[in-house]
């Protein structure tokens, strides 16, 4: 049963295909740790990935983060321009 919710909500999801790396599973998953972890912009102001996907070669990205992403980038550099500079 709990494995047919979690089937429900992957297809649910609308994803984006962004992404195509050929290499071991491992390597993989190494790169998704690093791309689920919060990094915050500015205060009040951190972005996550929580929902990424690999079928065979491709990384999918769920659409609806992606969206949120570029709002909260946005909201950042409305609040202060300098702060990619700050950051990095």
């Amino acid at each position: 049963m709990k494995n047919n919710k979690l089937v429900r909500k992957i297809k649910n999801i609308k994803w984006d295909n962004r992404v195509q790396r050929a290499g071991f599973l491992q390597s993989k998953q190494i790169t998704n740790n690093a791309e689920i972890k919060p990094i915050k912009l500015i205060k009040n102001i951190t972005v996550q990935y929580d929902n990424i996907f690999w079928v065979n070669d491709f990384a999918l990205y769920d659409e609806v983060m992606t969206k949120k992403f570029s709002l909260k980038f946005k909201q950042a550099f409305e609040n202060d321009k300098k702060w990619p500079k700050k950051k990095y």
